[in-house]
């Protein structure tokens, strides 16, 4: 069973993909690009009504005219502190922590997972406590969907009452042998993402045609060496 991957349709994501494609985007761009999808995709998530994104209130206020009766006004109010942006490291962290310039009272989290020791936890920044927050898990790139995984089990163990109902997860790209890995694992699971490849790499360390090597994309220095 595959996760429900919600590829978006926007020209300006597809755009922003584009760049981050080619092999000649400096990394400071890439960044850019990376950071501006990640926008993208969040607010494509909060206006889709399959997700029902719950923390949105009624509330009212007063403009700055003089006549209080014509300023007064009705307008959503999202709790931004009901929120929990948690980012896989390293790659998922830059999305992460662009959102929270948006969301500047959610709650942060991030872990990270060792892949030469079979996606041992090494490192945990969660919340000791959820309770009912909605989840925004970031990571740049998904390719095998490992660490993902590792980190959604972490989250199961970490916080045995959560309703997985209430996590998306936002990537650029996800390959399709990941979103079928995920899927079974966690049925149901909300994927957005700015593309779905159909394959990896025999070696299984990239998307087919994926992004390159992201993380020396991302940190640098961007010096790799590619092969047609």
């Amino acid at each position: 069973m595959s996760a429900n991957v919600r590829i978006s349709k926007n020209p300006l994501t597809k755009h922003f993909l584009t760049l981050m494609r080619d092999r000649g985007c400096p990394g400071g761009q890439f960044r850019f690009y990376l950071n501006r999808i990640a926008y993208n995709l969040t607010y494509e998530m909060f206006s889709d009504p399959v997700v029902g994104f719950p923390h949105v209130i009624d509330v009212e206020g007063q403009t700055p005219l003089n006549n209080r009766k014509q300023g007064r006004f009705q307008g959503k109010f999202i709790e931004s502190e009901k929120i929990a942006l948690f980012s896989v490291m390293r790659s998922g962290m830059s999305m992460g922590s662009t959102m929270h310039e948006f969301l500047p009272s959610a709650v942060i989290g991030h872990a990270g997972f060792d892949r030469d020791k079979g996606y041992k936890k090494i490192y945990d920044a969660l919340p000791k406590e959820l309770d009912d927050h909605f989840v925004i898990l970031y990571d740049s790139d998904i390719v095998t969907g490992r660490s993902v995984l590792a980190f959604l089990d972490l989250i199961a163990k970490k916080y045995r009452s959560f309703d997985f109902s209430r996590l998306v997860l936002v990537t650029v790209v996800v390959s399709k042998p990941a979103s079928e890995k995920l899927g079974s694992r966690y049925p149901g699971l909300q994927i957005y993402c700015a593309a779905q490849d159909e394959k990896i790499t025999p070696d299984e360390q990239h998307c087919i045609p994926g992004l390159g090597n992201i993380k020396q994309r991302i940190f640098g220095p961007y010096s790799i060496d590619f092969e047609d």
